[in-house]
């Protein structure tokens, strides 16, 4: 108990220790509606979340006295609940030590992935695809945004234009779009950062929802990261810009209702006030389920209708961090996961690079770029440049090396999908290089040779598809 404000008695109690349970859920403590107690007043201090009370001469006032005892009731019931829930999923959690990391130059793409995949998306002046792409992957669909949408059928054929961008009721505003199909409802939608535009596989405009409404009612200026997960409902991570912010995640519906809020229990005062704080994050969706981190946390949650529970958690020993961050803070480690299959996580960690984890064997790899791919290039415009590519080497077939692309959703096959413009492909793929080459699978090489036979450098995207063992 600590002094008040304005004649009113402070009351502290510790929720939680943030280093034994690093999440929180609220939905429970809400659930009690009492007027004293409101979730905001609510903050973290030398890694214990506390809840703070405020009663009005409470020594005094007997009904405010009875009240405190029923709030501890409840706030006792409520860490009891807290601490089974958290020792029920503790031996299930996933722990990585990133000191403990196993350093090599490479990494062959046959020791990780049974087999390689190639879609050529068909070329013609209706379908066009450029460079900057978002892409989604289902049982028998390819849904491409490159400033205009395409679906294609999982070989790749040409289906239909999807939408346009224009001003009118059905069209879509913006350049940049992720995407996502869902074959259960035979539906598409597109979404940035302002609006989710749904239309049916066929191509019938469905419904728009602008995000504006939406963000002033969690206290924010735009929603990052927005996906859909299943049946109506989206998520998205609340950006951490100020410090401040009383939540951190969102699941709503496409009529705009909020379904669940997450708080947010990284509180913290900027070191300059005027820089903007960046505190971006990874959601993905693997059999259905939904995995959400924010890249300098330390902790990959899976997320459930009505709570957040740690599957993975980062050890960051001998590593300093600070909330108040932007990219290349000096204090700042972002570990970012841009693919989760069964027994495989692809990370990118700021301070390491690509690595893998093989949950099986509880292992941390972390490979560098191929330098067998070290190449100068033309291209289209006749200018030049030299870069290696980064990723699994591809001892499969002998192509090349394999990266899981950022803002791509592919079905639940235990897959992850990279992406290859035509003219690279044509320009890596010589004599010379198959030479170096060292290829576990014969009959792949010959479908890849075939694909490049019949790939011109002035055609659509190739996907390369990658099934995890």
């Amino acid at each position: 108990m600590t002094g008040g404000v304005g004649g009113m008695t402070e009351v502290r109690f510790v929720i939680a220790s943030l280093r034994s349970n690093p999440e929180v859920s609220f939905s429970r403590v809400r659930q009690f509606d009492m007027h004293p107690f409101n979730p905001k007043f609510c903050f973290s201090e030398n890694n214990h979340l506390f809840c703070r009370v405020f009663f009005a001469n409470l020594v005094n006032n007997m009904v405010d006295f009875l009240l405190f005892f029923r709030i501890l009731f409840f706030l006792f019931l409520f860490g009891l609940s807290s601490c089974s829930s958290h020792k029920e999923t503790e031996g299930n959690i996933i722990r990585i030590d990133i000191s403990k990391v196993e350093k090599r130059k490479y990494l062959n793409a046959s020791e990780v992935i049974s087999g390689i995949e190639y879609v050529a998306l068909e070329t013609s002046s209706s379908c066009l695809v450029g460079e900057s792409i978002t892409i989604s992957v289902t049982d028998n669909y390819i849904l491409i945004f490159s400033k205009n949408c395409f679906l294609f059928s999982r070989e790749g054929k040409f289906i239909r234009r999807i939408g346009q961008k224009g001003n009118g009721p059905s069209d879509f505003i913006g350049d940049t779009y992720w995407v996502k199909i869902d074959e259960k409802s035979d539906m598409l939608y597109l979404m940035n950062y302002s609006e989710i535009v749904a239309y049916r596989i066929t191509g019938e405009f469905v419904k728009k929802m602008n995000f504006i409404e939406l963000a002033k009612r969690v206290n924010t200026k735009h929603l990052e990261n927005i996906t859909h997960w299943k049946d109506n409902l989206f998520c998205s991570h609340i950006n951490i810009s100020s410090g401040k912010e009383p939540f951190r995640f969102i699941i709503f519906n496409l009529e705009g209702e909020i379904v669940n809020l997450f708080p947010n229990y990284i509180f913290f005062k900027k070191e300059n006030p005027n820089r903007f704080v960046v505190y971006n994050s990874n959601i993905h969706i693997f059999n259905e389920k939904l995995y959400f981190k924010e890249l300098p946390g330390d902790t990959l949650f899976q997320v459930f209708d009505h709570e957040m529970v740690p599957e993975v958690i980062f050890k960051l020993s001998g590593s300093k961090r600070h909330p108040d961050m932007i990219y290349n803070h000096p204090d700042a480690i972002d570990i970012r996961v841009p693919g989760i299959v069964e027994n495989y996580l692809w990370l990118q960690i700021s301070t390491i690079g690509d690595c893998l984890y093989d949950k099986k064997h509880n292992r941390l790899i972390a490979f560098e770029s191929d330098a067998l791919l070290s190449n100068e290039i033309n291209l289209p415009d006749m200018s030049t440049y030299v870069y290696q590519l980064r990723g699994l080497r591809n001892d499969i077939d002998g192509g090349l090396p394999f990266l899981p692309r950022r803002y791509s959703i592919i079905n639940n096959n235990n897959q992850l999908v990279c992406l290859y413009q035509a003219y690279v492909l044509k320009n890596n793929f010589t004599e010379e290089h198959f030479a170096r080459q060292k290829i576990k699978d014969p009959e792949a090489h010959k479908r890849l040779r075939k694909l490049l036979s019949e790939l011109d450098e002035e055609d659509n995207p190739v996907l390369m598809i990658a099934t995890f063992k």
